[in-house]
């Protein structure tokens, strides 16, 4: 099955990929197809659903179908307000730690759209008998494209020429598409160097990735802080700082327990979705949940330990206590 999935649709991009009228009817019908569900409610959401299991079973030839997908966006007013050509490429405000603030390319996900023929395409917006600053809906096209300050771009390093992709594939930023990208065995890791699918990864990493890694690893920081300010306080049950670390351990020990089984509880819950869908969906393989016990099992033993750890502890406070009763 996986073969022949493979086999239709590197035949369908071999057949869009021509500079033939031939080519430009299979592209057209591509780009139909993948927006066939946004006019038929009966579909619901699987189009996303569609391309996870694509990128599920046969990868490479999922990101030659998304390549096809990809156009230039309309510009609603060209002489007023045209896309830049040349730009700063600014990483978003948490993005800045890293690569010293730059990236080699910005994303954003938008819902800016017209209809153009029997298409749906992202539209570079503007209402010329207003000012920009006036457009509130429009005001993510400052945050995605920083303009050069003055007219010496020549001179400045960290101009460049840029160009403005969009992907004609309504609502591909799903959930089972990324966990599809996440689970990628590593010899397909090639895809990745595939436009489309940079720009999914970019926007998920700069907009959800990230800032979870950042407060989790606070949080993380501030936990093992307490546990050795408590470790180092007289033999662990110090006056001073016993309750504040103790009040921290537990705290991160509660939000470690609801978040697992928060996410377990979502996994079950994708999993049965895809499991009694009328197609059996392959994406079930995904969200099987001894598939989140394995790869949350060091975060489950954590979780015991520290709880572990306040039981014994306080059963020790208590001993202790009874001891200068008596």
């Amino acid at each position: 099955t996986t073969h022949a999935a493979d086999a239709l649709a590197r035949k369908i991009c071999e057949k869009a990929s021509q500079g033939t009228a031939e080519g430009s009817m299979w592209r057209s019908r591509v780009r139909k197809e993948a927006q066939k569900w946004v006019d038929d409610p009966g579909l619901g959401q699987c189009g996303a659903s569609t391309l996870a299991c694509l990128f599920f079973m046969v990868p490479n030839a999922a990101a030659d179908m998304v390549d096809i997908l990809v156009a230039k966006p309309l510009v609603q007013d060209a002489a007023k307000h045209p896309i830049p050509s040349r730009a700063i490429l600014k990483a978003p405000q948490l993005g800045k730690f890293l690569g010293g603030g730059y990236q080699p390319m910005l994303c954003s996900y938008q819902g800016d759209s017209s209809k153009f023929g029997d298409l749906i395409r992202p539209e570079w917006k503007f209402d010329a008998d207003e000012s920009l600053d006036a457009q509130d809906g429009i005001s993510w096209h400052r945050d995605l494209v920083h303009e050069c300050p003055d007219h010496h771009i020549s001179r400045r390093d960290d101009i460049h020429a840029v160009s403005m992709k969009t992907i004609l594939w309504p609502n591909i930023l799903d959930l089972d598409l990324c966990r599809a990208l996440v689970c990628m065995p590593s010899i397909n890791d090639k895809i990745f160097s595939r436009l489309p699918v940079q720009a999914i990864v970019f926007w998920f990493w700069n907009h959800l990735g990230f800032p979870a890694f950042v407060i989790t690893w606070c949080l993380c920081l501030i936990e093992v802080l307490a546990l050795v300010k408590w470790g180092l306080g007289n033999e662990g049950h110090s006056d001073q700082h016993y309750p504040v670390c103790r009040s921290l351990v537990l705290a991160g020990t509660i939000r470690g327990g609801v978040n697992l089984l928060w996410c377990f509880k979502e996994y079950s819950a994708r999993w049965w979705k895809h499991r009694h869908s009328d197609s059996g969906s392959v994406l079930r393989f995904l969200w099987e949940p001894t598939g989140f016990l394995a790869e949350n099992c060091v975060e489950v033993m954590s979780v015991i330990l520290r709880a572990s750890l306040l039981v014994f502890m306080d059963e020790r406070d208590m001993d202790s206590n009874e001891a200068d009763f008596g």
